[in-house]
């Protein structure tokens, strides 16, 4: 194998396998699951953002389906926040 090839596979080892495991790790130390999880709608977004900063050819329905994930993980991190703060301004009515 060449370099480039040895290159490529410790690329796809650190950077895109083990560097996200320990990011998608440090995320749940923060937030819940279910929060976090909302966020995993993006990755197909990120896709789309390099194969257009690359030049790669897109069509109207890939640009549209990603602005619904955008839209849709906004929509389900304001609806998050809301259930947060609900059960925040609730709890001193649990504790009594």
């Amino acid at each position: 194998m060449s370099g480039l090839s040895w290159i490529i596979i410790f690329y796809l080892g650190l950077g895109a396998t083990a560097l996200t495991l320990f990011l998608w790790n440090y995320a749940l130390r923060i937030l819940d699951a279910s929060v976090a999880s909302l966020y995993t709608s993006l990755i197909p977004v990120f896709g789309l953002l390099f194969a257009v900063l690359l030049g790669e050819s897109t069509s109207w329905i890939q640009l549209t389906g990603g602005f619904l994930a955008i839209v849709g993980v906004c929509i389900g991190d304001w609806l998050t926040d809301r259930k947060y703060s609900y059960a925040a301004d609730h709890l001193d009515d649990v504790e009594k």
